[in-house]
């Protein structure tokens, strides 16, 4: 026992006196860079919106029984009506703290809303702004004004959006920070209770928006667009493959998604939080980079405070 802790000791004084190991000519190895300044700015699914806040349980089951056909266990009821701001876990994949700005009310006034969060944000100087859902209403809502019908409600959408890129324009300008922002989901499947039908463009439309986003997008290099609209269909279709400990998984709607098919639960926003920090490793300047890409660091801050059920 003795002998054994003499050897160890030895060592660690070996360890300890032998010559630190430096670069040319004596110097030290250069630090680590800082981590990116990052803030994050949008709608309801980047503030963390929370079925549970506006729906009151007995409320949401029977929306669900009316809709589905089918009843709703107490234990569905807590997982699919929860959810996490994206800043929280943005936070933890990039080892620093997010400022998170998002507001669940931009839809009531896209332009003042985005205005004043941008503002905010970019008053940190910030190197990277994530907005997922920041366009999201401008593009979609009820196109009120004007004319009715299809034609004059595309124009309508491709005005507003007009309204969003001239705003994005003016306040980031010369300004050498990055933009992620998400392009259009078709969200059809979205029941009344959450949108009414006037409040949809048309699966063609979102096609539409999304292609005038990426010709924007590419005459300004520091403006990056997420496929939001891919990754949405994938979740509601046959679901998403991820890997957790080694274990292949499968999360669909509902895992993914809350009973309202609008926002994403606990797992959902950690799993889209997972996809946009992999796509700013493989599409954005190094600097930029996040400490941590893998679902399983952001799952274990998305269920700090709050429940996930993995299949």
């Amino acid at each position: 026992m003795h002998s054994r802790l003499a050897a160890t000791l030895l060592t660690s004084t070996t360890i300890l006196l032998a010559p630190q190991v430096q670069g040319p000519e004596g110097a030290k190895p250069a630090a680590p860079p800082p981590p990116p300044k990052v803030a994050v700015v949008g709608a309801s699914v980047t503030a963390g919106f929370r079925l549970a806040t506006w729906v009151p349980a007995d409320r949401a089951r029977q929306l669900v029984e009316q809709l589905e056909g089918r009843e709703v266990g107490d234990r569905e009821l807590e997982l699919r009506r929860d959810s996490v701001p994206l800043a929280t876990l943005f936070a933890a994949a990039f080892g620093t703290p997010v400022a998170g700005r998002g507001s669940v009310m931009l839809f009531a006034d896209p332009v003042g809303s985005a205005t004043g969060q941008l503002r905010g944000a970019l008053a940190d100087d910030p190197d990277l702004v994530i907005g997922l859902d920041l366009l999201f209403w401008f593009g979609y809502g009820a196109m009120r004004a004007g004319p009715v019908g299809e034609s004059a409600d595309r124009e309508a959408r491709f005005a507003l959006q007009q309204k969003g890129f001239e705003m994005l324009d003016g306040l980031l300008g010369e300004r050498a920070v990055h933009l992620v922002v998400g392009d259009y989901p078709v969200m059809r499947f979205v029941p009344a209770m959450m949108m009414t039908a006037d409040m949809f463009p048309t699966p063609d439309q979102c096609a539409e928006l999304s292609q005038r986003l990426r010709d924007w997008a590419a005459e300004r290099p520091r403006v990056h667009v997420f496929p939001l609209a891919e990754l949405v269909a994938q979740l509601h279709g046959a679901g998403v493959e991820e890997t957790i400990d080694g274990q292949p998984l499968t999360i669909g709607p509902a895992e993914a998604f809350q009973l309202a098919r609008l926002h994403p639960t606990r797992l959902g926003a950690a799993v889209l939080a997972s996809r946009v920090v992999r796509f700013v490793a493989d599409e954005l300047p190094g600097p930029l980079h996040p400490l941590h890409t893998d679902l399983a660091t952001l799952l274990a801050v998305a269920s700090e405070d709050g429940a996930i059920a993995i299949r």
